[in-house]
């Protein structure tokens, strides 16, 4: 007679750390869970540490800082656990528990309330937590190339949802589960779960800042009230991938690996050379940026489409941060450039006085009763006759300038809003690691799961655009917004700016 051996499913060890194939898996909408028993001989335990830690210089894989999630940051409601053999990487079964939270000595821990069944052998486990829907595949490479499409296809989430986790796909490879000597005996499986997401922690020092010229004299205030978040992912590797790639000054000799199950895909983000890895990862050249249109519908909200009445999610007060939760977003060095890079657009009021507005005659008017000002050199001007003639600048004086024109003039050109008000437009680029050198670093810009982006505004240096500036040139060329900025596993990347 064959003999069954059972697993209770008591505990699976999931730490929330700091921190392709071109086959993808579908989705199973119906689960297909396996029977439920009352017997086992595996214990799986999900554990949610809720300590801090230092971890030194911060890199492309850790920041210098960790923080604990919130309790809805760290909450998990279910637990789909995928076992393939260890020899064929064949699939052998899957199920989808229930868990309850146990909390103990500062430590939340979840802990099955259901028991399965496993039969003794090697196996490769897998745990997704937090997902509506299993995933379907015959082989482990073929799972692990999962692209998730729907969970987020917004770009963006809070944490009223419960975050999708997952664990390292190279840290449970060929568990064995012995056949048990005792009734009592089990094997315990460990297993650390990462959240899918990334946390963008968004705020300004003050409410309004100062613009002076190089006497020091007032000559605008800039009044940071709006943003958007652009560049958002709406796709996700259900499991995170990584990759080592040469260096160079382009992408041309670029090649994509078979993402098959190793440790080099699959786990810590190479310390030389190391890139995290999203499902868009390697259409992201260099040629593509300069007219890049998000032709494949890849990214929510896109650098290319920032239009100036969508910029509407409104700043808190100074200091008190705004949360949201996004995908990966990564780029090889070379394409690390505005066309990809997530980021923000801010909206700010301009209040302009009126000794520092002047027409064609050189005397001094009312701003607000212009519906077009033109500002040069500290002053500003009711036309562009106004800027030759009054500012001494060498420009036309009829006809419009495109926003290219204005850069060459150094012009910027602000048309009144239906309220009576002014407005200008920043952008920030959210970077990933600061390498403090002219030259792009190797992940330097770009979002990875499992880290806080926590964003400061701290000064802003110059007047924004007049429009929002969709232009993919160089993503390093902006120096309007001075920000802090800084990373935590839930990584803190602090990231303090002047615009």
């Amino acid at each position: 007679m064959r003999l069954f051996y059972y697993c209770i499913l008591l505990f699976s060890l999931v730490t929330l750390g700091g921190c392709i194939n071109d086959a993808d898996p579908v989705d199973d909408p119906s689960g297909n869970p396996s029977v439920v028993v009352t017997d086992g001989n595996v214990m799986f335990s999900f554990t949610v540490p809720e300590t801090s830690s230092s971890l030194g210089r911060a890199s492309a894989e850790s920041s210098d800082e960790t923080v604990p999630g919130s309790e809805n940051e760290s909450r998990i409601e279910k637990v789909q656990l995928y076992l393939f053999h260890s020899e064929t990487k064949n699939f052998i079964e899957s199920f989808e528990i229930g868990v309850e939270r146990v909390v103990s000595d500062q430590t939340v821990t979840y802990r099955s309330n259901q028991k399965i069944k496993v039969d003794p052998g090697s196996y490769d486990v897998f745990a997704v937590a937090n997902r509506t829907s299993m995933i379907n595949a015959t082989s482990v490479d073929n799972f692990l190339s999962h692209v998730d499409k729907d969970s987020y296809e917004n770009g963006t989430t809070d944490a009223s949802r419960s975050l999708i986790m997952a664990n390292r796909a190279v840290a449970n490879l060929n568990v064995v589960v012995n056949t048990p000597k005792a009734e009592e005996e089990i094997t315990v499986v460990p297993i650390t779960l990462e959240r899918v997401v990334a946390k963008l922690c968004l705020a300004r020092n003050r409410n309004e800042y100062v613009m002076k010229d190089k006497e020091g004299r007032q000559y605008a205030t800039i009044n940071l009230s709006n943003y958007r978040y652009f560049n958002l992912s709406r796709n996700f590797y259900t499991f995170r991938h990584v990759v080592t790639l040469a260096d160079g000054s382009d992408d041309t000799n670029l090649v994509k690996p078979d993402f098959t199950c190793t440790n080099d895909y699959f786990g810590v983000i190479p310390a030389t050379n190391g890139y995290a890895v999203d499902p868009y990862f390697f259409n992201k050249t260099v040629a593509g940026a300069e007219n890049f249109t998000n032709q494949d519908n890849y990214y929510a909200q896109p650098y290319c489409e920032n239009a100036s009445n969508n910029i509407t999610s409104v700043l808190n007060a100074e200091n008190t941060y705004t949360t949201t939760y996004c995908l990966e977003n990564c780029m090889y060095r070379p394409a690390q450039n505005k066309a990809y890079a997530t980021g923000i657009v801010f909206k700010a009021s301009v209040s302009i006085p009126e000794e520092r507005t002047f027409n064609e005659e050189g005397h001094t008017v009312d701003p607000y009763g212009q519906s077009t000002i033109y500002y040069f050199n500290y002053n500003f001007y009711t036309s562009l006759k106004a800027v030759h003639d009054i500012g001494k600048a060498n420009v036309p004086t009829d006809g419009s300038l495109s926003l290219e024109d204005q850069k060459k003039y150094n012009i910027k050109v602000f048309n009144k809003s239906e309220e009576g008000s002014f407005h200008c437009y920043y952008n920030y680029f959210i970077r990933h690691v600061d390498n403090h050198s002219a030259m792009m670093g190797v992940m330097e810009f770009g979002i990875v799961r499992n880290n806080i982006y926590r964003i400061l505004i701290t000064n802003v240096n110059d007047l924004g655009t007049g429009i929002p500036d969709v232009d993919p040139g160089d993503i390093e060329s902006d120096a309007y917004l001075s920000v802090d900025f800084s990373v935590l596993p839930w990584n803190i990347r602090y990231q303090e700016g002047e615009l």
